[in-house]
């Protein structure tokens, strides 16, 4: 689980920003170094496959966001939020349902994060080979979930996964 979080200048907006679903990858890229160079500050926060099935999914996010905001430089004055999440910190906050198609920091903290997963899921293909990960980026496609039942998941892959409610993984899955 990947997270970012973005300090967003109001007068100063970054060309092409836009919800990271919304763009191609070579597009979040470029908007991705545009970013890093035009917020006031910025950080990724992660949670580990570990974490996930350790915690929840819900959980985990939460917890690689509050990492995205305690890697920032001071903290915020006031938190915009994606989803229907909310943190326990004693920082303002309000969550906003498709948020990063409503707001631009959420846009932002959006391609910064879905760049940022996507260079890990990279690494981790150059590391595990037979799930397709360069070509699905370790999302649910056919290819991806007939790998996990054939060779099991990786050490990248959570456990607490399920396909049609069943774990592990197997051919009738996919």
């Amino acid at each position: 689980m990947v997270a970012a979080a973005a300090v967003v200048d109001p007068l100063r907006t970054t060309k092409g920003v836009n919800d990271s679903k919304k763009l191609t990858a070579s597009q979040r890229c470029e908007c991705f170094k545009l970013l890093v160079k035009d917020l006031d500050d910025w950080s990724i926060g992660i949670a580990s496959a570990t974490e996930i099935d350790r915690l929840n999914i819900s959980e985990a996010t939460r917890v690689a966001m509050l990492r995205a905001i305690e890697g920032l430089r001071k903290p915020p004055d006031y938190l915009l939020i994606d989803g229907h999440i909310e943190l326990d910190v004693q920082i303002p906050q309000r969550s906003l349902v498709k948020g990063d198609a409503r707001c631009l920091s959420i846009a932002a903290a959006s391609v910064l994060a879905k760049v940022a997963r996507d260079t890990l899921v990279a690494g981790y293909a150059r590391r595990v080979q037979g799930y397709g990960l360069s070509r699905n980026m370790g999302y649910g496609t056919l290819e991806h979930r007939r790998a996990l039942a054939d060779q099991g998941p990786s050490e990248f892959h959570r456990r607490s996964f399920h396909v049609k409610g069943k774990l592990p993984f197997t051919e009738t899955d996919v």
